[in-house]
């Protein structure tokens, strides 16, 4: 099963949880605004751009279908 991952960045600003990761910007640009936008809202404050380097996927179940051309109907 080939799946791909969507690529986006975030922004996270330092030691609120108020402000915790939850928007997904499209494109580095348009993160790094929100990222100056933020910083100017908290002086003093690290705001960071975060960039989605990779997923994980655990898959627990595999379904299977009979052979139907191998099995006899009676």
């Amino acid at each position: 099963m080939n799946q791909t991952m969507e690529h986006f960045w975030m922004v996270y600003v330092n030691g609120t949880v108020s402000h915790a990761p939850i928007h997904k910007h499209c494109t580095e640009q348009a993160a790094k605004t929100e990222a100056e936008r933020l910083a100017k809202e908290n002086a003093g404050i690290q705001v960071y751009v975060l960039e989605s380097k990779g997923c994980c996927i655990k898959h627990d179940v595999d379904w299977l279908e009979p052979d139907i051309n191998n099995e006899l109907p009676f």
